[in-house]
């Protein structure tokens, strides 16, 4: 009789391991671990080691609204020059000359308004208006989609110039000067008057 219990309790074994098994997968089968309990990295910044590097950082600080990561990127003797209609638009917040300190104020502001941000500061670039190697200065288009918390999102694009140099090894920007906006068309300078006021 114990042969035939132990075989009754192997096949019953055999059988509760066959349905464990069966439909949604074997408690056995190896899974995907499940996320830990931190938060998702949204971007992690790169050395800038070549002047597409300084974008890359501009682009993931300004998706991901991290101020620090966005303001290591401009040079300590970083000039704004925005276009002329807009310097005339908002005079109180181009009287003196944008400077970094400028740059970070704006960029504490965005972020702390910002619901989302969809950016490519260097949509497309005009190799032809390529100039030098460090100082490296060009032409490129950029596109911002800013949408301030419980308001309308607003489409900034237009044309700039960047001009970019290395300090302590890595690039940055030591120059941004918008282009008159074509008909329609707001530039970021508008928006850095804007969040002056």
């Amino acid at each position: 009789m114990d042969a035939r219990l132990r075989a009754v309790l192997t096949l019953a074994a055999a059988l509760a391991a066959a349905l464990v098994c069966s439909g949604a997968g074997c408690l056995f089968e190896p899974r995907t671990p499940e996320s830990g309990g931190g938060t998702d990295i949204c971007f992690q910044p790169i050395p800038a080691n070549v002047e597409k590097d300084v974008f890359v950082n501009l682009n993931g600080s300004l998706k991901c609204k991290l101020s620090a990561s966005y303001q290591v990127q401009f040079a300590d003797n970083f000039v704004f020059i925005p276009a002329p209609s807009v310097a005339a638009s908002f005079p109180q917040a181009f009287l003196d000359p944008w400077t970094l300190a400028s740059e970070k104020t704006f960029s504490d502001r965005l972020f702390s308004q910002a619901d989302s941000i969809v950016v490519d500061l260097r949509q497309t670039v005009d190799a032809s208006t390529l100039n030098g190697t460090d100082p490296v200065s060009y032409e490129a288009t950029y596109f911002l989609r800013y949408k301030p918390r419980g308001g309308l999102a607003t489409v900034y694009r237009a044309r700039a110039r960047y001009t970019l140099r290395t300090v302590g090894g890595t690039f940055r920007l030591t120059q941004w000067e918008d282009f008159e906006p074509g008909p329609g068309l707001l530039t970021l300078g508008q928006l850095r008057g804007e969040l002056f006021q």
